[in-house]
């Protein structure tokens, strides 16, 4: 009741054939008496709440004892009750005797209750606001975290199992979590401080990527003259974009005490609020941007903290398998060096850090021995004082090497010193170690310019030298003696090194770098060979993040259309209509008048049924029998050759089997089935790659294959590539075609368990298909008959690159990326069974799962010696496991015939790509990529799990057409000119007036261009049918192409 005298159940009972009407039925009322002792110690109930766990309920009771009006909390146990029985319900009504309790302060009132979402086995957390601060209770009221603060309302949004969020009363919001210390609170957003009638902010919902909330009126409010006082204004609620990585990673680590399902937890939350680079599906200036929006120094902090190191070093570099030469994006930059340094998984990831943000010194410090040398920061630079500060705990950790490398960057007389005693001490407990090189460097000889600018060398310099010295006099591992006393050293090197040694001539370089170069990573990994601290790899975060899972990408209940489009800073300040990506974006537009003709059609797909009723493919451009154009685009989508999706399969109409499959390119090349095709099937992939989308992305299916069959003769895939094709790239091209010397070629395969495999299974290969030779030759595994180079996985695991030129490259020997046996993505378990040591694949698993690999060979045949020479690098998962210098040689080709373009050209006149020789049963490939250029590591990461624009659906859509008298002009003859058919005197000639004389009008607003384009759409009656995003291109005489942005209402002719 309102006083808090009694408590009555109301229960709804349903319409029956008496009573058609649905009743109220209600029990007794009852008084709430907590507990009595006494005359005035009895605690009477105020208020309840219903407390759920799983399937049971418990009722909650906030009492107050009588004498001092002291609230508490009184929680009972969590039974299933009977809802035929309605006096149940009161036996159980808490009390003080049987019941957890829990007292708040003198003068605390409770304000609000949450109950916070279970997470499995794990108790309920209940989230509880009070007049003067915010706890989280169990449900045995015990405090597991608190904070004392003003609410600016009593609402509570859950984040989580062990996280609240709420509004303060200094317009900020804030989050507390069951951490200990400073990590068990923190800022999610500050909210603008509002006019003073509206003083007051509720806190609605937070939803994975916004948030909701209203202001509520003052009591008092202005009124103007002759206005309605008795009206007030209804608050209406403002929609906020929310980056949760923070509080999600909080609630995260509270659960993460769970044996095998906390880490899972924390990689499912950085996958889907965490690192992000790729803007997409957002365009330029729109979205959460691609610098790491939403990584705080707090993340950080608190992985390091609870020694969650790989987490964190992938938030902060996208591997964890980050090696010093590797290319690397650090994220994000405004995050401060010390909290990116308990980030760091290594060394190498410290260098990384440290040098981002200057080019050319990041580029120096990744390869010293490769890369042009760069200016080093000043001893007194931040970032070399923070070197020598990591050094020093490096060596406090035992990390020899990781200590050498941060002390070469500090560059100051202490930490060469340092540097010297270290590399000194490293040949006592080794005889494997080569000190040689990092003496050299740090004596300066051989390198005039390795010292700074003084003429005199510090200390360290000279007994580097001395060091040297007495090293290159060495018999039998000892400098020979006369008399007792070792041969003196030369007058040159004594004057050069050894009289700056005296301490009235020895000077301080406080200011200056000791030198100007580093020792570089050949000679400290020569020094420190065997003390290398090796980072115990986590199986958990072996592969990369997809980021087509992140909530930015995926959208809210993983509705794309419903992101929020954020492409203005009134988005981000909150908006009580915000944009968003999709449909309700478009409504929004149209209501504004901002909507335009690429909200309906498509900008980059066209087909048969376009308008215009020209085909894209007609726009490739052949001369002389080479496609124009291949390779010479500035972006790496706008140089893809080949792209295949198996997309054939979601039409049960479709001839595949015998007519092969298209590539989604504008080339338009086929892939066809060797051998009996009823051995193939397309299968919807069971791979972690996006999957597409009906009508709006091609759906991938898998090319599975039935396994070799001794009568089916040859059998795998083939593509033709002609000389001159779209394909015919990446090697033995002439300079005449320059932009072609470069190939990526990548896509996924899958793999049965690891027992079905018994002979080799050749992944890819190319072959000169001469006139007169046997397909059969060609897809041999052991003829290898006119073959180029091929891809081969060898029964053990690993994979090999062998050229008809005698080059061979193996996974394992040239990695230094160890992989675990695990599933690409979504399945953490172990996938080793089968593989031998070596291997680096994933095998299926016995009990299912696993199997699934990704692998890309990068070609480039630019700066090489000769025609026959080409750079080939392997990635598997986007991971760098191999390189090297093959040779390729065309067969029949011998001498200097290779450099005569004419004689090279007819020798790879027919040329072919086959894939899935000798495969066994129940091998499956898909999503095939061509690329002419060369795709670099992170690109590889970035877009192996993402379908790309080539496989967004072609939009279909009609134009009805009506002359002035009504009638439809479909079959009447069609007007000179066209439709869009240029003016009288060309695009380019001036308007003409009334009179027909030809002047200059000014410029038209963007208002008049929108009202005047609307105008004649308007008129022409023209019917559009199709999706936002979208342009048209209209085929005329004068081939005049019209594309608008709907965002950045541009127009372009």
């Amino acid at each position: 009741s309102v006083d808090g005298s009694s408590i009555q159940m109301l229960r709804r009972v349903p319409a029956t054939d008496e009573n058609e009407a649905k009743t109220w039925e209600q029990s007794d009322p009852a008084r709430v008496l907590l507990g009595v002792k006494g005359n005035d110690e009895y605690v009477e109930g105020s208020q309840l709440f219903l407390v759920s766990s799983g399937e049971k309920i418990s009722l909650l009771v906030v009492g107050t004892r009588v004498r001092d009006c002291r609230a508490c909390l009184v929680l009972g146990d969590f039974v299933t009750l009977n809802e035929d029985d309605q006096d149940s319900w009161k036996s159980r009504i808490p009390t003080l005797e049987k019941s957890a309790v829990y007292w708040l302060d003198p003068m605390e009132s409770v304000q609000s209750l949450v109950n916070l979402p279970r997470n499995k086995d794990h108790s309920n957390v209940l989230a509880v606001a009070t007049s003067s601060r915010v706890l989280l209770l169990s449900t045995e009221l015990k405090v597991l975290a608190q904070t004392t603060t003003q609410l600016s309302s009593p609402s509570l949004a859950p984040l989580g199992s062990h996280t609240v969020a709420y509004c303060s009363r200094d317009y900020k919001l804030r989050y507390l979590c069951c951490l200990t210390g400073k990590f068990s609170s923190g800022l999610l957003a500050t909210l603008p401080v509002p006019r003073p009638e509206k003083h007051v902010y509720q806190l609605i919902a937070v939803r994975p990527d916004r948030f909701v909330y209203t202001h509520t009126n003052g009591l008092a409010r202005l009124v103007e003259h002759d206005g309605n006082e008795h009206s007030f204004p209804l608050p209406t609620a403002i929609t906020r974009p929310a980056l949760l990585l923070e509080p999600m990673v909080a609630n995260a680590l509270c659960v993460n005490d769970t044996p095998g399902d906390g880490k899972a937890i924390i990689r499912s939350v950085i996958e889907r609020f965490g690192r992000k680079v790729a803007p997409f599906p957002h365009t330029d200036d729109e979205g959460i941007g691609s610098a790491g929006s939403g990584l705080t120094p707090k993340v950080l902090d608190m992985l390091a903290a609870h020694g969650l190191k790989h987490p964190a070093s992938w938030l902060l570099t996208g591997t964890c398998q980050l090696d010093r030469a590797a290319n690397s994006k650090i994220l994000p930059p405004w995050v401060p060096m010390n909290s990116k340094a308990a980030a760091c998984l290594n060394p190498d990831v410290y260098l990384h850090a440290i040098s981002n943000g200057d080019q050319y010194f990041s580029d120096y410090v990744k390869s010293p021995d490769n890369n042009m040398a760069s200016t080093l920061p000043r001893p007194s630079d931040p970032s070399a004082v923070i070197c020598h500060e990591l050094a020093r705990k490096a060596m406090e950790e035992g990390d020899v090497a990781g200590a050498l490398k941060m002390l070469d960057v500090a560059g100051n007389a202490a930490s060469d010193s340092e540097l010297l005693q270290l590399t000194l001490l490293s040949q006592l407990g080794s005889q494997s170690v080569n000190i040689s090189k990092t003496l050299e460097t740090l004596s300066g000889k051989g390198d005039g310019f390795a010292r700074g600018s003084s003429s005199i060398p510090s200390t360290s310099s000279s007994l580097a030298a001395l060091a040297l010295d007495l090293q290159s006099r060495q018999m039998n591992g000892k400098v020979p003696q006369h008399s007792g006393e070792c041969e003196k050293s030369s007058d040159e090197f004594r004057r050069r090194y050894m009289s700056q040694l005296a301490p009235s001539i020895q000077r301080s370089r406080r200011v200056q770098r000791v030198r100007h170069r580093l020792v570089g990573e050949a000679s400290l990994a020569a020094t420190t060979r065997g003390m290398e601290k090796v980072v115990e790899p986590d199986s958990l975060w072996q592969n990369p993040c997809s980021e087509s899972k992140h909530i930015w990408n995926e959208g809210p209940q993983k509705e794309k259309e419903n992101i929020l489009l954020l492409d203005r800073m009134e988005e981000w300040l909150g908006r009580k209509r915000p944009a968003v990506l999709g449909k309700e974006g478009a409504e929004a537009a149209l209501e504004r008048g901002e909507k335009t003709l690429a909200d309906i059609l498509n900008r980059n797909d066209y087909d048969d049924n376009s308008f215009g009723g020209e085909s894209a493919v007609e726009d490739i451009m052949v001369k002389d029998g080479w496609v124009e154009g291949v390779g010479e685009s500035r972006s790496d989508e706008d140089n893809l050759s080949f792209y295949l999706r198996f997309s054939e399969g979601a039409d049960e109409d479709s001839t595949w089997r015998s007519d092969g499959m298209v590539d989604l390119t504008t080339y338009a090349n086929k892939a066809i089935l060797l051998g009996q095709s009823e051995e193939y099937f397309l299968k919807p992939t069971s791979s972690s790659v996006d999957e597409g989308e009906p009508g709006k992305v091609k759906l991938l299916y898998d090319l599975v294959f039935d396994g070799p069959k001794e009568s089916q003769g040859p059998a795998g895939l083939l593509v033709d590539a002609p000389r001159g094709s779209s394909v015919d790239i990446g090697m033995l091209h002439g300079d005449a075609h320059d932009a072609r010397r470069r190939c990526s070629l990548e896509f996924w395969f899958h793999l049965p368990i690891a027992e079905s495999v018994t002979d080799e299974i050749v992944l890819a290969r190319r072959s000169v298909a001469s006139e007169g030779v046997d397909i059969a030759r060609i897809c041999n595994v052991r003829d290898k008959e006119g073959f180029l180079w091929e891809l081969v996985l060898l029964p053990s695991g690993k994979l090999e690159f062998r050229s008809n030129g005698g080059t061979s490259m193996s996974s394992a020997s040239n990695s230094n990326t160890e992989f675990e046996q695990n599933e690409t993505m979504g399945d953490f378990g172990d996938d080793t069974q089968g593989s031998n040591d070596g291997g680096i694949v994933s095998w299926e698993r016995p009990e299912g799962g696993g199997g699934w690999n990704h692998v890309c060979l990068v070609f480039s045949s630019r700066n090489q010696q000769s025609r026959s020479e080409c750079a080939v690098k392997m990635f598997m998962r986007g991971n760098k496991v191999g390189a090297t210098v093959a040779k390729i040689l065309p067969p029949g080709l011998e001498g200097d015939e290779i450099d005569d373009s004419n004689i090279l050209d007819d020798a790879m006149k027919t040329t072919a790509y086959l894939f899935g020789l000798n495969a066994v049963a129940d091998y499956r490939i898909t999503e095939l990529r061509m690329w002419c250029c060369e795709r670099e590591e992170d690109d590889i990461k970035m877009m192996m799990y993402e379908y790309l624009r080539a496989a967004e659906t072609k939009k279909k859509f009609k134009v009805k057409i009506r002359n002035k008298r009504g009638e439809d002009t479909a079959d009447t003859k069609k007007p000179l000119g066209g439709l869009l058919s240029p003016p009288p005197g060309g695009f380019l000639s001036p308007p003409r007036d009334s009179t027909g004389t030809k002047t200059l009008r000014p410029p038209r607003t963007r208002s008049e261009v929108g009202t005047t384009l609307t105008a004649r759409l308007e008129e022409k009656n023209f019917a559009f049918d199709a999706s936002k995003r979208t342009s048209l291109k209209r085929k005329s005489n004068s081939k005049l192409n019209i594309r608008l942005h709907p965002n950045k209402r541009l127009l372009q002719k």
